[in-house]
């Protein structure tokens, strides 16, 4: 993991970038220290050389950082139009976390520290047009995470480093549990049970391990009505969120049985506190999910296209 730590001159990236690389456990490359050991033995008789020599510190520092095999927390004013590239070449993923604070702040802490850092960097002959400039302004940005940091205040820098520990974690799949639903109509209407949360619904429930959908529809219409159907064919899935925050995978089958003779033909299981048989013309009246409706449609459909006279 390479975390680039950029901004603005004065942003407060210095401060950050050793705390942050300390809570991360990684080593930290940052370009003015590679400057400042150039400076040590290199001439600088001008701003025109510290610029060169600003610009050989970059190059080092992404070749000291791209050998490091637990990756590195990368400082350094960054210049988006030439950055991108060196920063993408990294042998692994990369999160930016950009330094923002308003230019008056980085103007001040600019001028203080002005005295205090190596003549060669030429901090005085600096204009502002050179310091703050639309290419160290905004971040990067080369297609992977960024993270701003406001560095007008302290910074919770365990906070940040969970953030990016985060940026890179891989995206977790949905997962939810599968239900499958039974429809089984007789003379254009459709069985449906109606549920403690007042709604009407197929008849079906949870698939267990080890189990078919298709053994799983059957079990479970049987336990819930007494009815023995067999199931034809799958319908149709969709996610349906039962109350808020908990989906299901609802998988429906069209299933075949025969008509049970007498109104006591069908026995309702504890879980539901009724049953009905409604014609499939009149399903938008009920207090039906949208789901289930097309569905119980769909199946039908192929139910009546292989009847005598019907419309398939």
């Amino acid at each position: 993991m390479f975390v680039v730590v950029s901004g603005p001159p004065a942003s407060g990236k210095s401060t950050l970038a050793p705390a942050l690389a300390r809570e991360l456990g990684l080593p930290l490359v940052a370009k003015d220290t590679i400057k400042d050991a150039f400076m040590s033995v290199l001439p600088v008789p001008d701003v025109e050389a510290s610029r060169r020599l600003g610009r050989a510190a970059v190059v080092a520092m992404l070749a000291v950082a791209g050998e490091s095999p637990v990756g590195a927390v990368i400082e350094s004013n960054f210049r988006r139009s030439v950055a991108a590239a060196g920063l993408a070449g990294l042998p692994g993923p990369v999160v930016e976390v950009f330094c923002r604070v308003d230019r008056e702040t980085a103007a001040r802490r600019y001028a203080a520290r002005a005295g205090s850092r190596h003549p060669g960097h030429f901090d005085a002959v600096r204009s502002p047009e050179e310091l703050w400039n639309d290419e160290v302004a905004r971040p990067v940005a080369g297609g992977w995470p960024v993270l701003d940091a406001d560095t007008a205040a302290p910074v919770d820098v365990p906070a940040l480093a969970a953030r990016v520990r985060a940026s890179l974690a891989p995206p977790v799949s949905p997962r939810w549990p599968v239900s499958v639903k039974g429809i089984v109509c007789w003379d254009d209407r459709v069985v449906l049970l109606h549920n403690a949360r007042g709604e009407w619904e197929l008849p079906g429930g949870r698939l267990e391990p080890g189990e078919t959908p298709e053994r799983c529809v059957e079990r479970e219409i049987h336990e819930e009505l007494g009815l023995v159907v067999r199931a034809e064919r799958a319908v149709d899935t969709w996610v349906y969120e039962v109350l808020p925050g908990r989906a299901v995978l609802i998988v429906t089958y069209g299933c075949a049985a025969a008509r049970p003779d007498g109104p006591d033909g069908l026995v309702v299981s504890d879980e539901h506190d009724g049953v009905g048989l409604f014609p499939v013309a009149e399903l938008d009246a009920l207090p039906l999910p949208e789901g289930y409706r097309t569905s119980i449609r769909r199946w039908h459909g192929v139910l009546d296209g292989g009847r005598p006279g019907g419309s398939g």
